[in-house]
């Protein structure tokens, strides 16, 4: 039988849920006995996560990118922008999972570190990251957002922003 492998992105894979994601992903992969496997690419904003330990003992290809860039033309120490780096690493992904949330879910413009509130992450990375994807030519999307989806809107800002962006989307 000849191998046949399927690309999937997940972003955020550091994070609380995003790892989890990962690691069901791997575990599901390690048990698969047909031939058809997944090639896991996990996008994390920063090196230092302890959970990035985690993703290099699953052997999963690692991409750091910082999801809370606020300009398309912002570049990484290598001359990549954003955008340009989620649309290279979603190049011949089938499906793409983004796990982003604000490290804290109830932070707001007016508490959060400067890109790090619910509205940067929550809407507007996942809003980018989105078209990136489906620029790339992404069949699938999967936004991880709150249990309650629309209905959840007044409960918090966090909601209200992860519902905000699959309306975009």
């Amino acid at each position: 039988h000849e191998m046949s492998d399927e690309k999937v992105c997940v972003v955020g894979a550091t994070g609380y849920l995003g790892i989890s994601v990962v690691e069901e992903l791997c575990r599901r992969n390690s048990s698969n006995k047909s031939s058809s496997h997944l090639k896991v690419v996990a996008v994390a904003r920063n090196a230092s996560s302890p959970n990035v330990s985690r993703l290099r003992e699953l052997g999963v290809t690692i991409v750091f990118v910082d999801a809370t860039s606020h300009d398309d033309e912002d570049e990484d120490e290598h001359g990549n922008s954003y955008d340009r780096l989620f649309r290279r690493e979603a190049l011949g992904t089938t499906t793409a999972i983004s796990c982003l949330a604000a490290r804290t879910a109830t932070m707001t413009t007016a508490t959060a570190e400067e890109g790090d509130d619910v509205w940067t992450v929550d809407r507007d990375a996942n809003i980018r990251f989105g078209r990136a994807a489906f620029g790339a030519g992404v069949k699938h999307l999967l936004l991880v957002s709150t249990f309650e989806g629309r209905e959840s809107r007044s409960v918090s800002e966090f909601s209200a922003a992860k519902e905000d962006a699959v309306d975009v989307l």
